[in-house]
């Protein structure tokens, strides 16, 4: 099977971007400092005894664990086979250190089912629930719009209203380079207005390491006036998954930054009527739950996100003997 294939099985299973082989490589180097990945088909036999795939995962052996990435792929309605797949691919693998699972995964929390694999010992859980906006919750664009805050909806209303020669350029793939300074440039005077800390270079090596890791399926939006950047988005499209990666805005303009992530919400849900548009991830989802003070928090709420509990769970395992 060619890496094209590999991931649009992947992108049928409703995985994350980090399920591609292509992620998988660069991160491997970065973090475990190793290249070889190793690919694994899940197959069970079908009604006439013909074998037939239904799931998949990517390994990664470095000098102090093995890591999935992220996790075991299986497509619909076979999702209640994961603990026998995973049993038998510890099987398969041997003893060692692994690492299951991130915060950007969209899987229920595994740690429950690893740990009734014999064999397996938790090491270390890490719990983070992550901040989606879930289209299978409306019928409609309009609905979804309805819904979202009123402050949201009167600084769009008040964007659009007041505001001519206005252009947004999205650009998708390799293309995205095109958008690294202006990106890069937003975020630095964002920062500098409230008087964070930023490397430009640190954005460039950032910027770079992802189109990199993610090729056709990063992408970005500048929304322009007279040619002047206001406001700026970028993110990573999988299948029915969008994920925002960062962007900024010009405060003295009122209402671009809402403007612009709406578009691209808009733009998901013209694509998938039923898809999801991750926003971020929390490592503290039941304390903060109720109570999101900061503005990134507000304003995700303000979208209307729903939660998805996860966990990148750290455990060992040594084969049983029987």
């Amino acid at each position: 099977m060619t890496e094209d294939l590999f991931d649009e099985f992947a992108m049928a299973c409703g995985a994350t971007y980090q399920a591609t082989i292509r992620h998988a490589r660069v991160t491997a180097a970065l973090e475990q400092g190793v290249f070889r990945i190793q690919r694994f088909d899940i197959l069970t036999n079908d009604e006439s005894g013909t074998k037939k795939k239904i799931g998949q995962f990517l390994i990664t052996k470095g000098f102090r664990n093995l890591k999935f990435h992220p996790g075991i792929c299986l497509l619909q309605g076979h999702e209640h086979l994961w603990s026998e797949a995973m049993r038998m691919a510890l099987e398969a693998l041997g003893d060692g250190r692994y690492v299951y699972g991130s915060r950007f995964n969209l899987e229920d929390p595994r740690e429950g089912e690893i740990e009734c694999i014999r064999g397996a010992y938790i090491i270390e859980v890490h719990d983070h629930v992550v901040e989606t906006v879930d289209f299978s919750q409306w019928p409609t664009w309009n609905h979804y719009v309805k819904n979202v805050s009123n402050n949201i909806r009167r600084n769009i209303k008040y964007f659009a209203e007041n505001t001519q020669n206005y252009d947004i350029e999205i650009k998708t793939g390799i293309k995205f380079i095109h958008h690294i300074p202006s990106l890069i440039l937003s975020r630095y005077k964002m920062y500098r207005r409230k008087t964070v800390k930023c490397s430009p270079y640190g954005m460039i090596r950032m910027y770079l390491t992802r189109l990199l890791s993610s090729g056709s399926n990063s992408y970005s939006a500048r929304l322009q006036i007279n040619k002047s950047n206001k406001a700026t988005f970028s993110g990573i499209q999988f299948g029915a998954l969008d994920f925002y990666m960062d962007g900024a805005s010009d405060d003295n303009v009122r209402g671009c930054g809402s403007f612009l992530v709406l578009e691209m919400l808009a733009r998901l849900f013209s694509r998938s009527p039923n898809g999801k548009f991750v926003l971020g991830s929390d490592p503290n989802p039941i304390r903060d739950r109720e109570s999101k003070y900061t503005t990134r928090h507000r304003y995700r709420q303000d979208l209307r996100i729903s939660y998805f509990p996860n966990s990148a769970v750290d455990f060992y395992y040594k084969s049983p003997i029987d």
